[in-house]
């Protein structure tokens, strides 16, 4: 089997897009940028539909305890604070690319998004006990497999070996690839 370059690899990674527009990643962009207001992430949040909508659930859930009921996307936005919002349009752009039937692979693409969404959590879990920042450990967990969604673009003959080596054997993907 012939094996695919690590700087093709990391190409694919950093080509990964989270949105067909960009939205995702300006919100992310922004939240990043310490300078930005919190005006213009709303803005960009608003510019897409699903995260407008998770973001607007998510500052009305119960969890939050809020009294009064959040309706516009600035005030979710300032109730939820920069940090879950690129929590959140790096879920939702993970979850958008996971889910898209491209290539034939989505089986193993939300295989892949089932264990990053459990894991994303978990790792929050500890990094709350720890007294680590809570929303970089969702993150970690989110993303820690990257190498294994970059692989069903970048080297998708190596991948499929994996799976059926993967299925023939009995060990972890991770480990016959």
């Amino acid at each position: 089997m012939k094996h695919v370059d690590l700087d093709t690899l990391v190409a694919q990674v950093r080509e990964l897009p989270l949105s067909s527009d960009g939205t995702l990643e300006a919100v992310i962009a922004a939240c990043d940028d310490p300078d930005t207001p919190i005006t213009e992430i709303a803005t960009h949040v608003g510019r897409d539909p699903a995260l407008a909508a998770v973001v607007l659930r998510q500052a009305n859930s119960a969890a939050l305890g809020r009294m009064r009921h959040t309706e516009t996307i600035d005030e979710a936005c300032i109730v939820l604070g920069v940090a879950a919002l690129r929590t959140m349009a790096v879920t939702n752009g993970v979850m958008r690319f996971l889910s898209v039937d491209r290539d034939g692979l989505v089986p193993y693409r939300r295989a892949l998004l089932a264990h990053s969404l459990a894991t994303a959590p978990a790792a929050r879990g500890i990094a709350r006990r720890a007294g680590i920042v809570p929303e970089r450990a969702f993150l970690a967990g989110l993303v820690h497999d990257i190498g294994l969604i970059a692989m069903t673009r970048a080297a998708r003959p190596l991948f499929l070996h994996g799976v059926v080596t993967s299925r023939t054997t009995g060990a972890p993907l991770p480990h016959v690839l």
